[in-house]
């Protein structure tokens, strides 16, 4: 297992990965899947900006997860500039332009989980739902706990998490292929999409800064 020992077989997910189907990212899909298999990830979801980005995985042992990060505008609830959903394990695309309630219920009719990534940022032009975050911590199901931009309060963002018995997760969020992989969510042994989606949803999963 990379960046610790382990006593028993666990797996690792970078839960937070943009391509090209976002705005702000050059990777192709085929080069995330690549690098994430060459790094011994146990599987990738590929969370492109408001879309979902179906890949054609040629690696049978690399688990493609299907996602989405959704940018939420909810008056009364989010910053201005608006704040993010991921959207994890989902059977088809979530309409987007929805308010923040109705963008979580459409995730979780939709098959999935619902994480909130990055929730609390120093930089106000940051889509963070910061304060806002409290609102729905009862109705999701995991917290984005270690995210590697610096300008994100993680220490912050674990205590939330442990406050709401929420399931701890990592992701690169990563735009470019050197910061792939860098942080990750550990469970043990995982061999398909639903049984990712059951140790989130069970909180059996922590979040581990690789390098």
């Amino acid at each position: 297992m990379r960046g610790e020992k382990a006593t028993r077989v666990q797996s690792q997910f970078d839960l937070h990965v943009h391509s090209t189907g976002s705005f702000d990212s050059k990777l192709r899909p085929r080069q995330i899947l690549t690098k994430a298999r060459n790094l011994g990830l146990s599987g990738i979801s590929i969370t492109d900006h408001d879309r979902l980005t179906e890949v054609q995985n040629p690696y049978p042992d690399l688990l493609l997860i299907p996602g989405m990060e959704i940018r939420i505008y909810d008056q009364g609830l989010c910053p201005s500039w608006g704040a993010d959903l991921l959207a994890l394990g989902i059977e088809h695309e979530v309409e987007t332009g929805r308010g923040l309630f109705s963008t979580i219920e459409a995730i979780h009719d939709a098959g999935g989980v619902v994480v909130v990534p990055h929730p609390f940022s120093s930089k106000d032009e940051f889509p963070a739902l910061n304060e806002g975050v409290y609102d729905i911590a009862h109705l999701v199901e995991g917290i984005e706990v270690l995210n590697q931009k610096k300008h994100l309060d993680n220490v912050r963002a674990r205590k939330l998490s442990e406050t709401f018995n929420l399931a701890k997760i990592g992701g690169s969020d990563a735009h470019e292929l050197e910061y792939l992989g860098r942080v990750v969510t550990v469970s043990e042994a995982i061999h398909s999409s639903e049984e990712l989606l059951v140790a989130i949803r069970h909180r059996r999963c922590r979040a581990l800064k690789v390098f």
